[in-house]
């Protein structure tokens, strides 16, 4: 596996200030795809945004980036729990996850490695929301 080169060490302060937000309908809706509301697993969380919003919606909020810069800068919130880990090494049981998302993280990713990790982690029936490949960026839904 390729090292994480981190390049949003330097500049976490203003990443946490000026990311996009996604309207809370969008995480009722990532919420809804869940067969379950015990465990989601936010990878590539940066300093949190994403993952303290679906915290509502979950007994359980798991949030990982590979920077820990990024990790420092994440707020608490009393049901999300934030690790430094790489996203193709999602630290979750087998078939334990009700759902995995990656708000804006995605291309960073090594695709084959993380997907094996999402197929191991998910429940049956368990959701994937990618936000930014369907809402933003003004790309519209993959082909």
């Amino acid at each position: 596996m390729a090292e994480f080169k981190d390049y949003f060490s330097t500049a976490s302060d203003d990443y946490k200030r000026f990311r996009p937000q996604y309207p809370q309908a969008l995480y009722q809706c990532l919420a809804d795809i869940a067969p379950g509301s015990q465990l989601a697993f936010d990878v590539g969380c940066g300093n949190g945004q994403a993952s303290r919003e679906l915290a509502p919606y979950f007994q359980q909020v798991q949030a990982s980036d590979a920077s820990a810069a990024q990790i420092e800068q994440a707020l608490p919130h009393a049901n999300v729990h934030y690790h430094v880990s790489p996203a193709e090494q999602i630290h979750a049981a087998d078939a334990s996850v009700d759902l995995v998302t990656v708000a804006q993280a995605i291309h960073w990713f090594q695709h084959d490695a993380f997907f094996a990790e999402v197929d191991r982690v998910l429940k049956p029936n368990g959701g994937l929301g990618l936000p930014a490949l369907v809402y933003g960026h003004g790309t519209g839904p993959p082909d």
